[in-house]
């Protein structure tokens, strides 16, 4: 696993690069704030989770794709916690990606589930 020393603190964990990214943007230091958010790509994370906190601190979402490609491929949709962490926006956009998979789906062929994948996820991309 990746990690990185800030001063003479060796940051491992999620939680430890989420009180930099916090106390990077209290103090408008856009570089850590960066930092901070490439070294959590890295960490297994929730995708909820993920999303919910780069809406929190206005990161680039478009290093989400993963995380929305996870949700919208899913067997089981977004439960009521996860919806409620996420935001109204964020859901409505995931449940319309996640319809559109699903009806596709059923009429595509299964090597052609990760291009249908792209698909929506680029249009959540879009709207955000």
């Amino acid at each position: 696993m990746p990690h990185s020393v800030l001063g003479e603190f060796e940051l491992t964990t999620a939680d430890e690069w989420i009180s930099i990214l916090s106390l990077a943007r209290q103090w408008n230091m856009d570089n850590l704030k960066d930092l901070a958010a490439g070294r959590l790509l890295t960490l297994d994370m929730d995708p909820v989770s993920r999303i919910a906190l780069w809406k929190k601190y206005s990161l680039n979402s478009h290093q989400l794709y993963a995380s929305y490609s996870i949700l919208c491929s899913r067997q089981q949709p977004l439960m009521l916690k996860e919806s409620q962490e996420l935001g109204v926006e964020a859901v409505a956009l995931i449940a319309q990606a996640r319809e559109k998979f699903i009806r596709q789906s059923t009429v595509e062929q299964p090597e052609d589930r990760e291009s249908l994948i792209k698909i929506v996820v680029d249009e959540i991309l879009r709207e955000n």
